[in-house]
């Protein structure tokens, strides 16, 4: 059976990302993107200028870039 972990860095430089381990794919996925959603809205709500739509994509990117989704295979002897 698969299974699939989500590894979250809040920078570059983070030796211990948050861990998260899902069943399905799918719901890994969903944990990514409501997790950049989240990030970006917190950014949008704490900036102190008005941020232009490539502020915001850029922003996106890098947190896409912080994420990780690795797949494990366990084996059944």
């Amino acid at each position: 059976m698969k299974k699939y972990v989500v590894e979250i860095s809040i920078d570059y430089l983070d030796t211990k990302p948050i861990k998260k381990v899902f069943e399905y794919f799918d719901d890994a996925q969903d944990y990514i993107i409501n997790t950049v959603n989240n990030n970006i809205e917190s950014f949008k709500q704490s900036a102190v200028y008005t941020l232009s739509e490539q502020d915001l994509k850029d922003f996106e990117q890098n947190q896409y870039q912080l994420i990780k989704l690795k797949e494990l295979v366990s084996w059944k002897h």
